[in-house]
């Protein structure tokens, strides 16, 4: 049996600007806050 290496990347978008908490999956419109820029810019 042979033996096959993969991997695995988790990744997490960051903190949205979303003040009614509209589920937006694939909807247009909605950025990164401050705070999604600021752990992007860390990650």
């Amino acid at each position: 049996m042979q033996s096959t290496r993969h991997t695995l990347l988790l990744m997490r978008h960051g903190e949205v600007e979303n003040p009614r908490h509209v589920v937006y999956s694939d909807l247009p419109g909605f950025h990164l806050s401050a705070g999604g820029r600021a752990q992007a810019a860390a990650a």
